[in-house]
């Protein structure tokens, strides 16, 4: 949920925030509440018994560049039908010695209705 700033909504996620701030080695608060803009809440939770489609493995959506360099990264994200997914690429070492472009995260995510 997206909640615009100075909400209802938004000024509690702020009360929260500000109720459980942190501090550096100071005691100096750390981040600056008072300038939070639009607040946006996700929730996730774990359901054994949906099952989700087969895993993305490390064939991407599309083609990828046929090099790069190391630590640069490719995110492609689709959102279609109720269903946002989103892919991310690093190019690095990939086990054998030699560069390529790696999956390191894959979101699937069934948007509210």
């Amino acid at each position: 949920m997206s909640y615009p700033a100075r909400s209802r909504e938004a000024n509690a996620v702020l009360d929260w925030l500000q109720q459980n701030r942190a501090f550096d080695e100071d005691g100096a608060a750390i981040g600056r509440l008072g300038s939070l803009g639009d607040i946006r809440v996700s929730y996730t939770r774990t359901d054994s018994s949906f099952a989700l489609p087969a895993s993305p493995g490390s064939n991407p959506p599309v083609p990828l560049p046929a090099s790069g360099n190391p630590g640069d990264v490719i995110t492609i994200e689709s959102t279609s039908g109720g269903i946002h997914q989103s892919w991310t690429y690093e190019w690095r070492l990939n086990g054998r010695g030699s560069y390529a472009w790696i999956l390191t995260s894959y979101l699937y995510q069934i948007l509210p209705r």
